[in-house]
């Protein structure tokens, strides 16, 4: 009987092992291909000027919701510190 338990607990440590190898692995994996993407992604767009393209009149406006529960007293500061480098931001 404690061959039998021997035995089964070798197997079990095996499969356990390999079991957690192979999910590192594919871990490792995606992060290659990620990064290969990303690199290609990047490389893609490194022409775009994205300044450019909002500050088109083309471009469409923006709205930007802000909570402000119970906030009378920073609710100006709150509004300024918003972005304002586009001329088409509805701040609701």
């Amino acid at each position: 009987m404690h061959e039998f338990f021997n035995f089964y607990e070798g197997h079990l440590n095996n499969v356990v092992f390999y079991y957690a190898v192979i999910i590192m692995s594919s871990y490792v994996l995606l992060a290659v291909l990620s990064s290969l993407e990303l690199k290609m992604y990047m490389r893609k767009n490194s022409y775009v000027n994205y300044r450019d393209i909002l500050a088109s009149p083309l471009a469409p406006s923006i709205s930007i919701l802000a909570p402000a529960y119970n906030e009378e007293a920073s609710i100006i500061d709150n509004v300024r510190s918003l972005p304002r480098n586009r001329r088409k931001i509805e701040v609701s």
